[in-house]
């Protein structure tokens, strides 16, 4: 068998496979027609090689598995908007929204509404006819669901969702894969499974995402934030009025605190350094301070990275 009809076999099997995924989904019987197309040639040059087959196979697997790369990689190509007004947001005390793929943004507004953005993230995807958000309220809390969730393995589409809420509503947000942002919420618990959280302005913050940072800007009061692997930044407009702790597996957390402040910190780094403007308190891997009074205690700890201490107005 010539080089060129084993080339040509193993590029008709890797192009069948990509264009039969993107325009028709991972369920579909064109696939394998690449390694049909690869037999066919073989018969006809005459020869069978089991080497040269399962080259062949082997590149219809590999043009199938990167046209099923995370969607991230597959840049959107068409959208739909839907915007969601008259719900009863503004007297509800609680509202959870649980998503699979997309963005989350929420800020403070004194009209409560929603806008869903729908992506196509495959040439193949169908935009919905209406948004698929299923509402549902129990005893004062509004839970807003994507219909698709939780199945994470969705690739062919996106919804990213806009959220205007009063400052004093308690949002909830579990999100497969995808950025979290809120602004000026009083009270807000992120869980998220691959991508960054935002949160800016609360008294309260629960944060947590399997690899993605995290960075509360802005805040006043108790904060808790883990993440396996990323950065953690905890940046405090004025002294911390609760009980503040930042835990890390792989990556950096920092401190910012303002003038004034009235904490005790306490920092770990187990293969790192911790380091900073309180030089008197550092020691290798650790530092203890306290500030003002030390009512409010602080807790950072990283696993492989640095932790940084940093004071803000002085």
């Amino acid at each position: 068998m010539t080089y060129r009809v084993l080339l040509g076999a193993s590029l008709v099997a890797a192009g069948i496979a990509i264009a039969s995924y993107n325009l028709l989904g991972p369920v579909n019987w064109l696939w394998p027609l690449g390694l049909v197309a690869a037999f066919w040639l073989y018969r006809r040059e005459g020869r069978f090689s089991s080497r040269s087959l399962g080259l062949v196979v082997g590149a219809l697997l590999l043009g199938f598995l990167l046209s099923a790369a995370p969607s991230s990689t597959v840049p959107p190509r068409a959208s739909v908007q839907y915007v969601l007004e008259g719900e009863p947001w503004a007297e509800l005390a609680s509202l959870t929204l649980k998503s699979t793929s997309g963005t989350v943004w929420a800020g403070a507004s004194t009209q409560p509404r929603a806008v869903v953005t729908y992506r196509k993230l495959q040439r193949g995807a169908r935009l919905p006819d209406a948004p698929q958000l299923e509402t549902s309220e129990i005893g004062g809390e509004l839970t807003i669901v994507d219909r698709n969730w939780p199945l994470s393995e969705r690739r062919d589409l996106s919804a990213d969702v806009v959220l205007y809420l009063s400052p004093e509503s308690q949002l909830s947000v579990r999100l497969d894969r995808g950025s979290v942002a809120t602004e000026d919420l009083e009270n807000v618990n992120i869980s998220v499974g691959v991508g960054d959280v935002s949160i800016g302005g609360s008294h309260s913050a629960s944060v947590r995402t399997s690899a993605g940072d995290i960075s509360l800007r802005r805040a006043s009061g108790e904060a808790q934030a883990m993440s396996s692997a990323g950065k953690i930044t905890l940046d405090f407009g004025k002294s911390p009025a609760g009980v503040v702790s930042a835990v890390t597996g792989a990556g950096e957390v920092e401190l910012r605190l303002p003038r004034g402040a009235n904490v005790a910190v306490t920092a770990v780094s187990e293969s790192g350094e911790v380091t900073g403007d309180f030089d008197e308190h550092l020691r290798p891997g650790e530092a203890r301070l306290r500030l003002g009074q030390g009512l409010h205690p602080i807790t950072l700890k990283s696993s492989a990275g640095k932790v940084k201490l940093v004071r803000k107005g002085y």
